[in-house]
């Protein structure tokens, strides 16, 4: 099937995904127990996103290998503490989520100084393929994700100065729309929100940039995105 012939398809008519915006950055709170240090963990939690395959945020019931049978019995396991699992527990297969993670938060060494942030910003796109998930593994728990639902993701394009240069085709319209998006919604980090105020126009367009990012094919699920360069700021590294 040609690129111009998937993007008109009926089958693209009829999916109504509902489409969220997720900026991937946990709180810089892991404590090492000799010498109190601090542990930045914002670019190896994208890293872990894009080679697992899922889209996540943290909230952690401090428990490995624990099984939960439904969603409310996470919940509950968390106490309340937090809001933006309840919103998570609503993506679903076959939704969107635009991804990010910015360069405006740096890993942070011992001392407090910067010791490498993403040298760019980058934007992906995931289809969600599989309900929500409590992965609490080793690594997961360093990351601070262990929420997490299985995705299939694609990147989208480099973000400068608000601007999107897409490895899609973009009108000036759908460009005003990603701005919007990166300007209004992946601005806080730890968050999973629904997209509802860009309208149906933003909803077209995600999936019309779905269908030009696989292009009509069998995408492989292992397939890793490019991860964002990173850069070394301290000069014992």
């Amino acid at each position: 099937m040609k690129h111009e012939e998937y993007t008109k398809s009926p089958g693209l008519d009829q999916w109504s995904p509902e489409v969220w915006a997720m900026l991937v950055q946990p709180r810089p709170w892991r404590k090492l127990k000799q010498g109190d240090i601090e542990i930045e963990t914002h670019p190896a939690a994208l890293e872990y996103c894009l080679r697992e395959g899922v889209v996540g945020l943290g909230w952690n019931v401090g428990e490995f290998e624990k099984d939960f049978e439904t969603f409310d019995e996470y919940l509950e396991a968390l106490d309340g503490k937090f809001r933006s699992p309840t919103t998570f527990g609503r993506v679903k297969p076959g939704d969107l989520v635009w991804l990010a993670a910015k360069t405006t938060k740096p890993l942070e060494g011992p001392d407090k100084t910067h010791v490498a942030k993403f040298a760019q910003d980058f934007l992906y796109l995931a289809l969600v393929v599989g309900p929500w998930e409590y992965r609490q593994t080793p690594l997961g728990w360093v990351v601070d994700i262990v929420a997490v639902a299985p995705s299939l993701i694609k990147y989208v394009g480099l973000i400068e100065g608000g601007e999107l240069r897409a490895r899609v085709e973009l009108s000036e319209k759908d460009r005003e729309l990603v701005h919007q998006l990166w300007e209004g919604y992946l601005t806080k980090r730890g968050t999973v929100s629904p997209i509802y105020k860009l309208g149906h126009d933003f909803t077209d367009l995600s999936k019309r940039v779905w269908a030009q990012l696989v292009k009509g094919a069998n995408p492989a699920f292992r397939e890793v995105p490019p991860i964002p360069p990173v850069e070394t700021l301290d000069p014992m590294l």
